[in-house]
């Protein structure tokens, strides 16, 4: 029975006290919250175990790098977000204040996760009673995707949070609306919308509650409540939106990965669009706009949906052919992977291992959830009492579920995308379980029987439909071998050379073809400078996968490495034949190019990778040196102007711009004070200990008459490289400073 007088506020007897709330739902919350955490806890402990644990790969890892990035105080992106930025900004301000601790982050998922398991909890004692909201609650806290998920570095349990938070202040605020209650619910669906943009679906919901229900007296108000909701909406997102205008001169209202991630599913080849795997060949989807002419995120994006609408208008049928097939999937038991299998990592869990598994075409937990909670939406009787406004907000909280279910078919289906529909599923079909367990235990009437039996062949023909044998575009990824190379990957990065290896060799037991991973491993090997075994992996990863791009420049670079540039420039240029915008080829081949004397073809390459803004500084830097000896000064020293306002030049890149500044040919492009001026920064940014800095301050301040300063500086630098007992350097020192002490004053 939903008992009235146990809501958060009893109408016409003003507002409960935080005690008495406490009191009246205190003991059906705490089994919830007891529950949730020891599952959590549990699953953290079995958890390490999984090799990706303190080693996050392909978008968890994403947002830990952002996340590090923004704890040292530098921005997420220079440009429009590509992702909604909220999750990276919290877990950025978390490692301020703990450091980048991956078991910290978790530890602070797992409590938002037992925060869900509260709010599905609360929002089924509101909507049932609350033997209907514990059971709810539980369901959850054990409900297996949301297990797995829920600790990963991914905006997925943060979102789920959100949502179902603004559920619960939605639900409160129908009970007794003002403008300041409404405010708030927007706001938290905005904060929720800037983790995962189509936490949105919250807000029509609400909006048709308020305003679905006012009568003709309360239109006024209930139209307040509704411009407020959306004011704070706005409120949350408009930073967001701001802030990516200024930095872009676009309207993005949130990221640019909008349209990209929709043309992903619904184009002509969606299954193939679906399955393309992370890093090459994601990056050259991607880029695949730039043959048009859009060059920038937000131009891509744009292209991208033209694209969708072009697809739409010629091909109608083909398009409304794939939102059904979508349609199916959302609905189909299986948890569909795209870049992380779930299935997978139940080998590292025996919790995991227990909650979510399939069999044929029957799949836990989601083959049993969908089942009940379409029984408790739709045949459960209300416990003996239901109101008007329960039954509108049992129809609501349904209305919510179609409309995030259609706002998942809109993009793509995986198992992260439908999870915060079947969280909130769980109030349902735990209402479902506690209604069948009631007619269980007392003597039924002829109604009843007749409405169970109904039930039982709505139940039977949904476990049919939602359980059948289904193929999806990720059926041949071997998602086993993916996550063994990507935690080789994070190792490599992290420079654990020979746990790497251990990995990317696991990578290849499970896929012996597995182009990436022998890729990979010629990184570690080129990394370690063993260049034959390094040409060796890459000749693998090309037979296995002649299309790569990535590999052929990888191979050319090591062969540069070796000075053997003809063969790398043929490599190069057959890189760029099959991806013409990768910014690291164009790089690669003027390095090349200028090895071997052609300076034209060499600036040609580098200016078309600073035209792509790529390694912000570097590039120009070396376009700097190429154009410094073409003999074109004053565009070498704009360009190392440009890099050294994006980036800090390293020791060699300094040393080359202060002598272009100090002795240039051109008299009138000399400028000793910013050639001082730029030494002096370097040496504050080093604490003057570096001698290499030290040497090239004393250099320019030789170069611009200052001879005693000159010796002052080289002294200085001399010591610094006898400390560090560089016989090189301190042989160089020694003979600079010879020649300043030999350089006639005002020399």
């Amino acid at each position: 029975m939903c008992d009235e007088s146990l809501q958060w506020e009893t109408p016409g007897r003003g507002e409960a006290t935080t005690v008495n709330w406490l009191r009246t739902n205190g003991r059906w919350l705490l089994p919830v919250a007891g529950g949730a955490a020891l599952v959590q806890v549990a699953y953290l402990i079995e958890g390490s175990h999984d090799p990706s644990f303190l080693h996050p790969i392909v978008d968890a890892r994403v947002y830990h790098q952002q996340a590090v990035r923004f704890a040292m105080g530098e921005a997420l992106e220079p440009r429009a977000f590509w992702q909604p930025p909220f999750f990276s900004l919290a877990l950025g301000c978390l490692y301020r204040l703990v450091g980048p601790s991956i078991i910290a982050a978790k530890v602070a998922l797992a409590a938002l996760a037992v925060g869900s398991c509260l709010f599905v909890s609360l929002i089924g004692r509101r909507l049932y009673s609350p033997a209907v909201g514990t059971v709810a609650g539980l369901m959850l806290a054990t409900y297996g995707p949301f297990l797995f998920f829920s600790t990963q570095l991914l905006a997925t349990g943060p979102a789920i949070f959100l949502q179902l938070l603004a559920l619960v202040l939605l639900l409160r605020a129908m009970d007794r609306p003002t403008t300041w209650r409404w405010l708030v619910v927007g706001l938290v669906v905005g904060i929720a919308t800037i983790t995962v943009p189509n936490s949105v679906m919250v807000l029509p919901v609400g909006l048709i509650l308020i305003l679905g229900r006012a009568p003709r007296r309360g239109r006024g108000r209930a139209c307040r409540c509704a411009v407020a909701a959306v004011a704070g909406w706005a409120l949350a997102v408009a930073p967001v939106t701001v802030r990516n205008y200024l930095v872009s001169g676009a309207f993005v209202p949130i990221a640019t990965n909008g349209g990209i991630n929709l043309f992903v599913g619904n184009n002509a080849d969606a299954d193939r669009t679906i399955a393309i795997r992370p890093g090459e060949y994601w990056v050259r989807f991607v880029r695949s706009a730039m043959v048009s002419g859009a060059e920038s995120p937000t131009d891509r994006e744009a292209a991208f949906i033209r694209r969708i609408w072009a697809y739409a208008k010629d091909n109608p049928a083909d398009y409304i052919g794939g939102l059904w097939r979508k349609a199916v999937r959302l609905v189909n038991a299986r948890e569909i992977p795209r870049n992380v299998d779930v299935y997978v990592h139940r080998d590292y869990s025996s919790l995991l291992s227990a909650l979510i598994w399939r069999g044929g075409g029957f799949a836990f937990p989601f083959g049993v959830l969908a089942p009940l909670a379409v029984v408790g939406a739709v045949a459960a009787p209300g416990f003996g009492f239901a109101t008007r406004r329960t039954v509108r907000y049992r129809a609501a909280l349904v209305a919510y579920c179609l409309l995030y279910g259609a706002s998942v078919v809109a993009f793509f289906v995986t198992s992260r995308y439908r999870l915060p529909m079947a969280c909130v599923m769980t109030v349902p079909a735990a209402a479902a379980v506690v209604w069948t367990l009631g007619w269980l235990t007392r003597r039924g009437t002829r109604r009843s029987v007749t409405r169970i039996g109904t039930s039982l062949a709505l139940c039977a023909v949904v476990v049919v439909a939602v359980n059948r044998s289904l193929r999806t575009p990720t059926d041949d990824v071997n998602f086993r071998a993916e996550l063994f190379m990507g935690v080789g990957h994070a190792l490599m990065e992290e420079g654990d050379f020979e746990k790497a290896e251990r990995f990317f060799g696991k990578s290849l037991e499970q896929d012996p073809e597995y182009a990436v991973a022998h890729a990979r491993l010629g990184d570690l090997a080129a990394r370690r400078h063993r260049f034959v075994e390094a040409e060796s992996f890459y000749e693998a990863a090309l037979r296995n996968d002649p299309g790569s791009s990535e590999t052929r420049w990888l191979l050319a670079a090591v062969l540069a490495w070796q000075q053997r540039h003809d063969e790398a420039i043929d490599l190069y240029r057959a890189s760029l034949e099959l991806e013409p915008f990768d910014d690291r080829a164009h790089v690669g081949l003027a390095d090349s190019l200028r090895a071997r004397g052609d300076l034209d073809g060499a600036i040609e390459h580098y200016e078309f990778a600073d035209e792509m803004r790529a390694q912000p500084g570097e590039v120009l830097f070396r376009l700097g040196a190429a154009l410094a000896m073409r003999q074109r000064y004053a565009d070498a020293i704009e360009r190392y102007r440009r890099g050294v306002a994006k980036t800090n030049p390293d020791a060699e890149a300094l040393r080359r711009f202060i002598l272009l500044l100090t002795a240039c040919p051109q008299a009138e492009l000399r400028d000793c004070d910013e050639a001082i001026l730029l030494c002096e920064r370097q040496c504050v940014r080093t604490d003057a200990r570096e001698p290499v800095c030290l040497e090239t301050y004393s250099m320019a301040l030789a170069a611009c008459g200052r001879v005693a300063d000159a010796i002052t500086v080289a002294e200085q630098g001399l010591r610094a490289a006898e400390a560090r007992a560089d016989d090189a350097l301190i042989a160089a020192m020694r003979q600079r400073l010879d020649q300043y002490r030999k350089t006639p004053p005002g020399g």
